[in-house]
């Protein structure tokens, strides 16, 4: 049910995690008792690159899994509704995908800084539920090259997407709920060729 905060920080050597959900009748997983990766939990594990992680964890903490060089890939659930502050800072991110009911609602400050390899051929698809994409978010994720904003965001914060230099497109939604877009929210995009804001 908990894991404490710096569980498991700087174990250099530790390779794989799997969170189970407990068994219900019939064999079938059901829904994680654990609600939270702690701030810290796998601060520094340079050896970590497979991670399973079960529907029913609601939020993925500070600095989780901060520095986790070898960290390439790993599916975030659905039931996951905020990443916070430097989650994945300076992780080895290659993808990053969200299914269509994902009802991921923040992405906080300097998450995922440092990723430099982003999404499938380059592309993230957010969720219609995320409402707030933070300061630094994707600071500098330099081959990101197209990212599709659901309906339901409502601000970029300041220096968001800085620096994403691969980045030619950004599609806002039809039906955008966008209220506003940061200070250099995607100054340095230097490939991005136009962009077409939502009414």
């Amino acid at each position: 049910r908990t894991i404490c905060s710096n569980a498991f920080q700087e174990c250099t050597s530790l390779e794989s995690v799997s969170v189970l959900a407990p068994v219900v009748a019939g064999g079938a997983a059901g829904t994680s008792l654990l609600t939270e990766l702690p701030n810290y939990a796998f601060y520094g594990c340079e050896a970590l690159s497979k991670v399973e992680l079960p529907q029913g964890i609601e939020r993925i903490g500070r600095s989780a899994f901060y520095g986790c060089i070898s960290l390439m890939s790993m599916a975030i659930p659905d039931s996951v509704k905020k990443i916070d502050d430097f989650a994945y800072y300076g992780s080895a991110l290659v993808t990053l995908r969200f299914s269509d009911n994902a009802q991921l609602e923040t992405i906080g400050r300097k998450a995922f800084q440092g990723c430099l390899i982003f999404g499938m051929a380059g592309e993230v698809k957010f969720p219609n539920a995320l409402k707030t994409v933070g300061e630094y978010a994707f600071y500098k994720c330099e081959s990101l090259q197209l990212i599709n904003l659901g309906s339901g965001l409502e601000t970029i914060e300041k220096y968001a997407f800085y620096g994403c230099n691969a980045m030619e497109e950004i599609k806002f939604a039809e039906n955008s709920e966008l209220v506003s877009i940061g200070n250099y929210a995607f100054s340095d995009c230097v490939a991005l060729n136009g962009v077409t804001l939502p009414d």
